[in-house]
């Protein structure tokens, strides 16, 4: 006799625990704006004993620009209006960070990290699950082969990202990147390379409680609910 399916939805998750004995429900998961730095200063490279003093440093411009948008030891953005739409996180959110397993000393294994910005166990995991970051991935320009070659570079270029949480729109940030670099260096061109908006689903409410109750009749414990 046919059956009607009465299923409203399906589930598959692929995430991680953070703690052998305590399932986590991610419900969260930080957005991505990717972009290439490019500035050009000359039609070829210079030799630094003839030009060095004059000729402009694609190189060096293009780290004072990174300076200029963030502070690499505390990881602070510092581009105006980057943060205005970050929303706090709420105390029963980082409680339920706090019961998820999370382990420092693991986490750096993990990734083989050997020192972080910060060791605190619920400061790190606020920084990789509810706020935005700007982070650079690679400098090219000039000489890259063995030893040292005095050339001043024609050219350089910098690969950025930046990790955005819930309602932090891609493209407002790119704006506002867009007009920050360029009211300091305007001779650098700044191309988006791709992004992915933020995501932040709901901790209530009958879908979460039936991943709850799944996973609680499957593993025996209650899981703790956390950001990927």
């Amino acid at each position: 006799m046919h059956r009607e399916n009465r299923t409203d939805s399906v589930l598959v998750s692929d995430t991680i625990w953070l703690g052998k004995s305590r399932p986590a429900v991610p419900y969260g998961l930080r957005g991505l704006l990717a972009a290439r730095l490019v500035l050009q200063t000359a039609s070829k490279d210079a030799h630094s004993g003839l030009t060095g003093g004059v000729a402009c440093n694609p190189i060096a411009e293009l780290c004072q620009i990174i300076d200029a948008c963030y502070d690499a030891k505390s990881g602070r953005v510092k581009i105006p209006g980057f943060y205005d739409d970050v929303l706090p996180v709420s105390q029963k959110e980082i409680k339920g960070f706090s019961s998820s397993g999370f382990n420092v000393s693991r986490f750096m294994k993990a990734h083989g990290l050997q020192r972080l910005k910060t060791t605190n166990r619920l400061e790190v995991m606020r920084r990789i699950w509810t706020e935005p970051t700007f982070e650079v991935h690679g400098i090219s320009g000039g000489y890259q082969g063995p030893g040292v070659k005095t050339a001043i570079p024609s050219w350089a270029e910098a690969k950025i990202s930046m990790r955005l949480v819930p309602q932090q729109d891609p493209r407002r940030i790119l704006a506002l990147l867009q007009r920050f670099v360029l009211k300091i260096n305007p001779d650098i061109q700044v191309i988006p390379a791709g992004f992915l908006k933020p995501y932040v689903g709901q901790v209530r409410g009958p879908y979460a409680q039936a991943a709850r109750r799944a996973v609680r009749f499957g593993f025996g414990w209650k899981p703790a609910f956390v950001r990927e």
